[in-house]
């Protein structure tokens, strides 16, 4: 289910390195369900530690964050296409 699985002992918390479901949710500004569910999916893999928390590679989360903000930028960019169709329409030009 998860790649690249790390159990740790009940005396580690998450790793150096790693980042933990709520960092990663808002440095990428998606929910908390949406981190696990991309853990769940493989789209990033995780580090479980005792007690069901997850940690996220540092070097995944730069990947995930990256890949979305290249989908905001494509929206944006089709966004004000749109945009300037429509004034072209209304004003004539």
């Amino acid at each position: 289910m998860y790649s690249d699985v790390i159990i740790l002992n009940s005396q580690e918390s998450v790793l150096d390195g790693y980042l933990s479901v709520p960092e990663v949710a808002d440095v990428i500004g998606v929910s908390r369900q949406t981190i696990h569910k991309w853990i769940d999916s493989g789209r990033i893999s995780g580090v479980i530690t005792l007690g069901r928390d997850k940690g996220i590679p540092v070097s995944e989360a730069e990947k995930i964050r990256l890949e979305e903000l290249g989908k905001a930028e494509s929206k944006l960019t089709n966004l004000k296409a749109r945009i300037q169709a429509m004034q072209d329409s209304t004003f004539g030009e």
